[in-house]
């Protein structure tokens, strides 16, 4: 068991200059990662609103009841309230990443502590959107379920 007093504990990240140069590279393209993720949600949010008072068209000119509808509104507004939370937090993940490498970009020296909290923010980063992403397929897959068995409900009601 090691203890912090260990040379093995109190190592310090370090990386080359290339490797570094190479890690501020990515400020652009994380910006705009987040500030595309952003605007994606405030689309997203748009577009949500706009639905809640759109009536889909059903085959034949099926009648809709008041109920049903609502159930077909409250699916919908369930996904789209989770698009943009997802689109939003992934979104503010990445903007932080990205003001967390202004201090590692050139011509500074960056410290070694500046290094792991880039690193370390460029790690939470890719783990939220590899969740988000898995999150967001796993409530589409249920949400296309949930539509399907309220289509087939009303098909045999009427």
């Amino acid at each position: 068991m090691q203890h912090d007093s260990t040379p093995a504990a109190k190592t310090r990240p370090s990386l080359s200059p290339r490797s570094i140069q190479a890690l501020a590279a990515t400020q652009t393209w994380a910006r705009l990662a987040g500030i595309s993720l952003l605007v994606l949600a405030c689309v997203e949010l748009a577009l949500g609103i706009a639905n809640l008072f759109h009536h889909p068209a059903f085959p034949g000119n099926m009648p809709i009841s008041p109920r049903d509808m609502f159930k077909f509104t409250a699916l919908n507004s369930m996904l789209e309230v989770a698009a943009i939370t997802i689109y939003a937090v992934t979104g503010w993940y990445a903007l932080r990443y990205a003001r967390r490498l202004q201090r590692v970009r050139q011509p500074a020296r960056p410290k070694s502590e500046d290094i792991a909290v880039a690193l370390g923010a460029q790690q939470r980063y890719w783990r939220l959107q590899g969740v988000a992403t898995i999150v967001f397929i796993v409530l589409s897959m249920l949400f296309v379920i949930a539509m399907a068995v309220v289509g087939i409900g009303l098909a045999i009601k009427h």
